[in-house]
This record gives C-alpha cells, sequence and structure tokens, in this order.
C-alpha cells in the first residue's frame, strides 16, 4: 500500500492531536504550507469518487472551506484553502449535529464555506450492505 502511495504521488504522515477536529485541522494546515488547496477525506467514505473530490479541490478557489455532508448529519470530505485556528473545536464528534456545529464554527471564524451534494459514509452494517451493493 505505501508503495502504491508514493507510485501516486500521494503525501503520508501520522495523524497528530487528541481528537478528530484537531487532527483534520492539523493535516489541512499542514498540507497548506507547500499546496493551495488540501482535502480530508474520511476512509470510511466509499461514496467519493474522483470527480467529487475535483469539484471540493475547484471550488476552494471561491470559499475556503468546502464540506461534503453525510446522511447522517457530519462529513464525507472538507478541503481548505485557508483555515483559522479554533475552526474544528467543540464539534460534537459523531452525533448529526457535526455538519451544523462545524459551519457554525466556520461562519465564527470568519471562513468562507459551501457544501457539495450530501453522500454516505460506512457507519453502520446496512451502510457496509450498501457498500458490497455498489462494487
Amino acid at each position: 500500500m505505501i508503495e502504491e502511495l508514493d507510485a501516486a504521488g500521494l503525501m503520508q504522515g501520522v495523524q497528530e492531536g487528541s481528537t478528530l477536529g484537531q487532527r483534520m485541522y492539523r493535516a489541512l494546515s499542514l498540507s497548506l504550507q507547500d499546496y493551495d488547496r488540501a482535502l480530508v477525506v474520511g476512509s470510511d467514505c466509499p461514496s467519493v469518487d474522483p470527480d467529487y473530490a475535483r469539484n471540493a479541490v475547484a471550488l476552494l478557489k471561491d470559499y475556503d472551506v468546502v464540506l461534503g455532508p453525510s446522511d447522517d448529519g457530519g462529513y464525507v470530505l472538507i478541503g481548505a484553502s485557508r483555515v483559522a485556528e479554533g475552526m474544528l473545536d467543540d464539534i460534537a464528534w459523531g452525533t448529526p449535529e457535526v455538519l451544523t456545529q462545524t459551519c457554525e464554527r466556520l461562519k465564527a471564524s470568519g471562513l468562507s464555506y459551501c457544501l457539495l451534494e450530501p453522500r454516505w459514509d460506512v457507519d453502520e452494517p446496512e451502510d457496509w450492505a450498501r457498500f458490497l451493493r455498489t462494487l
């Protein structure tokens, strides 16, 4: 797997932070030191295809943050062209309020954002069955 990531030119790193928000913020902010735009996609989000990611990257020309909502109230993707300290703090991760709380934090941080069309992720056995049907 590591060789495949290297061959594709994809960077790898160790996640740092005690919360999901801290880990995503760190990944975005570190990536933005070297690139104009950065994306974080959940590893449990098979509904995120290359076109979805390309659309997110394109929207980052006009917005600071792009979110790909999930059917369960969270999001499958977060992209950024600009970040602000604390933008992902105090989110009740794993709850149906994640997307709403994130949008509130982004607005309070002075960041512009837009939402992509909703997608689904794999959290429950029904989600796994849905994934298997797509193969």
